[in-house]
Parts: C-alpha cells; sequence; structure tokens
C-alpha cells in the first residue's frame, strides 16, 4: 500500500462529456481536504493538494469556490474546461482564467522543480 497520494484526473473531451477522478485514498483525502479549504467563508475560496500520477509526477489540483450567480458577467467569462477544439471558448481578452485572482498565480508546472 502506497502513501504517496496518487490522483488521476480525466477531464471532459465536450459538452456533456464525463469527467473520471481517480485516486488512492490519500489521493481522495488529499483532494478532499482541498475542497473543504475551497468552501471556507471567504469571497473567493480557495484550496490546493500535491498529488502525483502514477508514473511518479507530481503536480497540484487547485478547487476554487466561485459562488457567484453562473449567469452573471464573472460565469459567462470563465474559460470552458473542454479539450476538443471546437468546444472550447474563443481566445478573448475578457476570458477568465481557472488560475485568476488566486494568490500566487501559477499556471506553470513547477511542481518538484527547483527554483
Amino acid at each position: 500500500m502506497s502513501n504517496e497520494a496518487l490522483l488521476h484526473v480525466h477531464n471532459q473531451y465536450a459538452h456533456h462529456g464525463e469527467v473520471f477522478i481517480v485516486g488512492n485514498r490519500a489521493g481522495l483525502l488529499a483532494l478532499q481536504a482541498a475542497i473543504e479549504a475551497a468552501l471556507q467563508p471567504v469571497v473567493l475560496g480557495h484550496g490546493q493538494a500535491c498529488v502525483m500520477v502514477a508514473d511518479g509526477e507530481g503536480y497540484d489540483v487547485h478547487v476554487v469556490c466561485d459562488d457567484s450567480d453562473w449567469r452573471g458577467e464573472i460565469w459567462q467569462h470563465r474559460v470552458l474546461p473542454y479539450t476538443a477544439d471546437y468546444a472550447r471558448s474563443s481566445d478573448s481578452p475578457e476570458n477568465i482564467d481557472p488560475w485568476d485572482g488566486l494568490p500566487n498565480p501559477d499556471p506553470g508546472d513547477k511542481h518538484g522543480q527547483d527554483s
């Protein structure tokens, strides 16, 4: 039994596609802790978990709670999570990326790397 927090997140290809989250107990508990942190009563809740994929590559999971109206300005400009070209958000300066508004936003992959 591994003590490493393993978590695989398989995202949506397009509209109505399924999302699969597969992890060991440590990985799912790390995700749970990140979700609980994001649900704290703040303007923009944020939780983070350090996990890895079964190939040994580590990464950070960021969980963001945005309780604004889904029909409002913010959600209408959030980048869609799809990977299919036909389903993606068009490029726009008004787009809101998932890391926008987080403390020290860094979309780069620096997990486990020396600075």
